[in-house]
């Protein structure tokens, strides 16, 4: 299965996914469940090999008033699966290009992520002078793509979706996408090449979000979970970074023998050149002592920073 960034799923009123990759982004993913116009959202936080979704903290990050309600429910990981396509015969009969001009040969590409290439694939390699997807697939494949297309210039796109339908409409047949075998069918591409992916055990990490309004804070005394379960908490802050040793002083309020700060990342507030928001994921055991550190944690985070948002907290299980 091939889910990068922007494609997103929703559970409707009815419990049926439905896929809005082309036509759907992240803020509208956001908005759609804000609004009530769909129960979930579901949306890409992590790619085991690429890291962090930088749009989906962007999303989260500016989105504070106008979906306060907002909140994690939940996340799920999916195996991701990269194949490049190329156009189908369907679409017209094939006229290689012009080889560029001191291009070599595709490489023997033998990782464990990516298949080895036969003598056909060779003279397909040979006329692509163009790759496009979107730039977490792109980075997910670029060792393959350095080695066997060295001359083909990458394009970004919005969407894995939006690369196979460019690549569909090059009459010239000189261009490919980096895409999911669904794609290929939807689009009436040929999979050139499967698991181009640059490591075999490629995976994403999805977050889904849901509308909670009448939920109390995630960590507020009133919630009750199992006991001894291990759950996440994802919360953002911002600081006066001209104090000298604020982010460090806001960071050790997580310092706390039930809490385990897991993933710390920062993007730019847009506010004032050079000022941040701060995203920190971490991991709390349901107890009566968690609880009340996780508490005392976010009320001390407060105190420090300028501003502080909790994005949601979530266990184990997937509940929809």
């Amino acid at each position: 299965m091939n889910c990068e960034e922007p494609i997103v799923a929703y559970l409707g009123p009815k419990s049926s996914w439905t896929s809005q990759a082309a036509e759907k982004c992240f803020p509208d993913v956001v908005e759609a469940v804000q609004s009530g116009k769909v129960d979930r959202g579901v949306i890409p936080f992590e790619n085991s090999s690429n890291g962090t979704v930088i749009t989906t903290l962007d999303t989260l990050s500016t989105s504070h008033l106008e979906c306060s309600d907002l909140t994690i429910a939940g996340e799920t990981t999916l195996k991701i699966s990269h194949c490049l396509l190329v156009r189908s015969i369907e679409h017209g009969q094939i006229t290689p290009p012009d080889s560029p001009a001191g291009a070599g040969t595709p490489a023997d590409h033998t990782d464990q992520g990516s298949r080895s290439l036969d003598g056909s694939a060779f003279a397909e390699l040979k006329r692509i002078k163009h790759v496009y997807s979107h730039p977490q697939a792109l980075g997910q494949c670029r060792e393959f793509l350095a080695a066997n297309l060295p001359w083909a210039e990458l394009h970004q796109t919005s969407s894995t979706a939006e690369a196979a339908i460019i690549a569909s409409k090059d009459h010239t047949n000189s261009s490919a996408a980096v895409g999911s075998v669904l794609a290929a069918r939807q689009i009436g591409l040929r999979v050139l090449l499967e698991g181009v992916q640059d490591v075999r055990e490629n995976s994403t990490r999805f977050l889904v979000l849901k509308r909670d309004p009448a939920d109390a804070p995630p960590w507020h005394s009133s919630r009750t979970h199992p006991e001894g379960e291990q759950r996440k908490l994802l919360v953002s802050f911002a600081i006066d970074q001209r104090a000298q040793g604020k982010l460090a002083h806001a960071l050790s309020t997580f310092n706390k023998p039930s809490i385990q700060l897991t993933n710390i990342h920062s993007r730019p507030s847009r506010k004032s050149p050079f000022h941040y928001v701060y995203f920190v994921e971490i991991q709390w055991r349901a107890e009566k002592d968690g609880g009340q550190q996780l508490q005392d944690a976010l009320r001390d985070l407060g105190k420090i920073s300028q501003s502080r948002r909790c994005h949601g907290t979530w266990g184990p299980t997937l509940e929809w």
